[in-house]
């Protein structure tokens, strides 16, 4: 059996080349969103909230955060985001407590370079956890988990939709 070989050069990049997250994880519940259009060379551009709904953004820090993509036996991937929220709130447990414990999230992470990423689609969405912890510090580690997906995840270079 022959094996395609889909190779091209990737050019050497010059310049800031920052690691780890931006302070804002957006996150949408599934259900809220109507369609993520379709990848243009692994971009996409367009995200269809319904009617006033959209992305909520929540404030993590930058220090604690990260974000990978780790290829599966079988062929597929499995995406993996980590962040902090910090100080411990009962308004913000009254949140974190209310997240669903399966896949029902769609998430939009951005990385200090500025580069968006589409963690989830509305067929196969993303699962996020909360912690709560106070060593070694108080807060809240949050877990975005997206398992068995075909892809890398893809570019997002729109804007972000959010709740009118």
């Amino acid at each position: 059996m022959a094996c395609t070989c889909n190779l091209a050069s990737i050019d050497r990049e010059c310049g800031r080349n920052a690691p780890g997250l931006k302070t804002v994880l957006h996150l949408a519940c599934v259900d809220d969103i109507t369609s993520i259009g379709a990848a243009s060379s692994h971009v996409v551009s367009t995200i269809t909230p319904v009617t006033d709904k959209g992305f909520f953004q929540i404030n993590i820090t930058r220090k604690d955060s990260d974000l990978k993509t780790t290829p599966n036996d079988n062929g597929g991937y499995t995406t993996e985001m980590k962040g902090f929220i910090s100080k411990k709130t009962a308004a913000k447990a009254n949140i974190l407590t209310q997240l669903a414990t399966d896949e029902n999230y769609i998430a939009i992470p951005e990385d200090q370079n500025s580069y968006m990423e589409i963690l989830g689609s509305t067929t196969h969405p993303v699962k996020v956890k909360a912690e709560a912890v106070t060593t070694p510090k108080n807060g809240y580690n949050i877990t975005v988990t997206w398992e068995e997906h075909a892809d890398l995840p893809y570019q997002f270079s729109g804007t972000v939709p959010l709740p009118a």
